[in-house]
């Protein structure tokens, strides 16, 4: 534990000293996501060798410390102005027009210097991906949670992927038809699907679910062939749609991909040790990659990671951004090796990369210390994908992954996830993530461990259903829902999930667990402004070894979901208006407000304020053979109703009532005391019997010698000479099935009384019968 300890305050220590050193830039986030001119960011880290020289001399250097500008040409001379643009499907003559964004007016200067460079420009056609909801047309089978489903249909290189999110199982979460689904991945076309789409795979069992096909969104990527007019130009390929004035991000400069992509090949054709890409802040706003840069896994002699390179630059000032459509900005290949390290900068996928960095295979890589931004629409900024036997155990810290409202237009064009982990054993800490349309992290690896992440949506308009979801067999630790949910800041659907620590602030409930969810354990978690704590999803229970215990907040459960504080084993749950207190036991249902349950085969019946208990079983039905205590209190100056709500009219579940689901009988015991401040009191006694046959109108008392309506006497056991008048009653309810009690009598001076019964009921039903 201490060394556990030692390394946590550590790595939060180092994190935190690096994280100001490499993120800390002062340039602004409108001004590197839209704007123009030199950054201004920190000053260049040192740099090993002196710059300018060859690359064959370069490589002869022990380290291969490399820097992209000096020793492999790299311009870092990308810009992305706001600007208004037409185009005309068939024509390659592009024009702008001057536009304001973040009340900063960008106006067209393209000029000679101009030609040979790449610029993409949205809206114009060329190549397309998917964006918007998923609309199911078939539900098909056998499909659960989690489940992607490749789809049919267009040309391109990438198809569409979509996620199942509901099942048509009453869970919501086991084997089913498709009930509701998101992309996982647009896909990237030169010609567009349409109609209806239908299944080519899936990564589970389910067939037959078909889907129509969605909406999609265009990006123009050409060279720059003449340049008309300051704001005019006519590109290399056509348009292949058309648009008039629409004021966009406008992203051109030199390819800088090609000079990261000599690097690295060179560096892993001579490995060494220890090797560094330094990426120098660039002498615009960033370096433009028109392609995917692939970190290359090639074996090695002796051990693979020696071909692992670390790309480093200086912060958010070093900004890599996509310039064409793309699967990732930057890729780890799907060879299997150990090493590479991504850092230090921002990674802006401009809407245009699926993913801003991916991990396809390996072990041991690390992303930390990025601003990683912008997805495009169904992606997700972050990827670890399970590519193959051994992938995972790779490391994701210290990164500001956001996808900007201010950018990007609406929900529907948002990533699916800020990050996405699909392998196992990975370690993902200290991140911060903004605005994935489902959910900021996903979890469908297994024994990952996330360690204070903080996720949320922002504003309104974007939010998601949930911040944190736990698929996986994995740890959760410390992390925060900062709120910007429609329905639970955490939601649990995994096999041995493993919350605690967790914070939820302010999503409409802080923990949602899905029904029949096994093995999982939410211990010590918290929950407020306004937060439900905890609640299992309805239309079932919790499955076997789910333990949800000492967990805070300052709202109870949320009336329309099965839930509360319980702990042990295949409980079932339903808060009312203010929710249960709790649960030790299993199998049975505790449905009321501010009752605790001790034991098997119970059901409360709705009662209010109540302690039921229950052996380990039942005679076949739940709540057939149980014990059920509660406190019933009222108070007046005359007269008063004696529930378990107080002073309320007496409703059936706040009274002493019969359930009629089966035949029931009850024998009820009642101590009474009553008390006024003039110091006068009463204490009675009373034993009786309830009986139903399955109506509520047929309850009655059980007489000496049958059922009867005539209601028992208390028997006095002590009061005061000034309570000489106090008389308590039972009063038989055919309206509600039960009885009620009630006090009457006054006290010197016209003070109140108050009235408290422990009620005392031992419950027997005949469901067989």
């Amino acid at each position: 534990m201490t060394m556990i300890i030692r390394f946590i305050v550590a790595s939060i220590f180092v994190s935190t000293a690096a994280f100001a050193a490499g993120m800390g830039s002062n340039r602004v986030l409108g001004v590197s996501e839209g704007g123009t001119g030199t950054p201004s960011g920190p000053a260049a880290v040192p740099f090993i060798a002196p710059g300018g020289v060859s690359s064959a001399s370069a490589l002869s250097r022990a380290g291969h410390h490399l820097n992209v500008i000096d020793d492999f040409g790299a311009k870092g001379d990308g810009q992305w102005p706001y600007l208004a643009v037409t185009c005309q499907a068939g024509s390659a003559t592009i024009s702008f027009a001057s536009a304001t964004w973040s009340s900063k007016t960008y106006t067209p200067v393209f000029s000679g210097a101009d030609v040979g460079k790449i610029i993409a420009v949205p809206g114009c056609g060329g190549t397309w991906l998917a964006y918007g909801p998923v609309t199911v047309s078939s539900a098909g089978s056998s499909y659960v949670y989690g489940a992607i489903i490749t789809l049919n249909g267009g040309t391109g290189p990438e198809p569409i992927k979509v996620m199942v999110t509901a099942t048509t199982a009453s869970d919501g979460v086991s084997a089913g038809g498709v009930a509701s689904a998101v992309l996982y991945n647009p896909g990237i076309f030169t010609t567009t699907p349409s109609g209806v789409l239908s299944q080519a795979s899936t990564n589970g069992t389910g067939t037959g679910a078909t889907f129509a096909a969605p909406n999609f969104t265009s990006v123009l990527s050409a060279t720059i062939k003449a340049v008309n007019s300051a704001s005019s130009v006519t590109l290399s390929t056509s348009a292949a749609a058309s648009q008039t004035g629409v004021a966009q991000f406008v992203t051109y400069g030199h390819d800088d991909q090609p000079a990261f992509a000599s690097a690295l090949s060179a560096m892993i054709v001579n490995p060494t040790r220890g090797s560094r890409l330094y990426v120098p802040t660039p002498p615009g706003q960033g370096y433009l990659f028109g392609s995917q840069l692939s970190l290359i896994g090639a074996s090695a002699t002796p051990y693979d990671y020696e071909n692992a390179v670390t790309i480093e630059g200086d912060g958010r000032a070093s900004t890599i951004r996509a310039a064409a459509v793309m699967d990732s900005v930057i890729q780890k290949d799907a060879v299997w090796s150990r090493g590479y390290r991504v850092a230090g900068l921002q990674i802006d996928a401009a809407a245009m990369a699926i993913h801003g960095v991916s991990i396809l295979n390996g072990q041991n890589n690390y992303i930390d210390h990025n601003w990683i931004t912008n997805a495009a629409p169904g992606g997700s900024n972050v990827l670890l994908a399970q590519g193959g036997t051994g992938a995972g155990t790779d490391t994701v810290s210290d990164n500001y992954i956001l996808n900007d409202s201010a950018v990007i237009p609406d929900l529907a064009h948002m990533p699916t996830f800020a990050l996405d982990v699909e392998s196992p054993d990975n370690n993902i800490m200290f991140n911060f993530m903004v605005n994935g349309s489902y959910c900021q992290v996903y979890d469908g690896g297994s024994n990952n461990h996330f360690v204070t992440n903080h996720g949320y949506a922002i504003p309104s308009a974007f939010y998601a259903p949930y911040n944190m979801c736990a698929r996986g067999a994995s740890t959760w630790v410390g992390n925060t829902s900062g709120g910007g949910t429609t329905v639970a800041g955490y939601y649990v659907t995994g096999y041995a999930s493993h919350l605690t620590g967790n914070h939820a602030q302010g999503d409409p409930i802080g923990y949602l667990v899905a029904s029949g969810v096994q093995d999982a354990h939410l211990v010590g978690n918290w929950a407020d402004e306004g937060s439900v704590p905890i609640a299992v999803q309805q239309n079932g229970a919790p499955g076997v070894n789910t333990v949800v215990a000492a967990n805070t907040g300052l709202q109870p459960v949320y009336q329309n979901y099965n839930g509360g504080f319980y702990s042990g084993i295949g409980q079932h749950v339903k808060g009312g208006a203010s929710g249960p207190l709790g649960w030790l036991g299993s199998y049975g249902y505790v449905n009321g407000q501010g009752n605790f349950a001790l034991g098997s085969g119970i059901d409360d019946h709705y009662r209010k304020g109540c302690f039921i208990r229950s052996s380990v079983g039942t005679n076949g039905w739940n709540g057939d053979s149980q014990v059920v205590d509660c406190v019933m209190y009222g108070s007046g100056t005359s007269a008063a109703n004696i529930t378990s709500t107080g002073n309320m009219p007496p409703g059936g579940v706040n009274e002493i009532f019969v359930p009629i689901n089966i035949p029931f009988s009850e024998d009820v015991t009642v101590k009474l005391h009553a008390y006024c401040s003039t110091q006068d009191y009463g204490y009675w006694t009373v034993n009786f019997g309830l009986i139903a046959n399955k109506s509520a109108a047929g309850v009655q008392f059980e007489g000496a010698s049958g059922p009867t309506t005539t209601p028992p006497t208390f028997t006095s056991v002590r009061k005061s000479t000034g309570a000489a008048s106090w008389t308590p009653s039972v009063v038989l309810d055919t309206t509600n099935g039960g009885a009620y009690l009630t006090g009457t009598g006054t006290c010197t001076g016209g003070k109140t009384i108050y009235w408290v019964a422990d009620v005392h009921i031992v419950e027997t039903g005949a469901g067989a019968n």
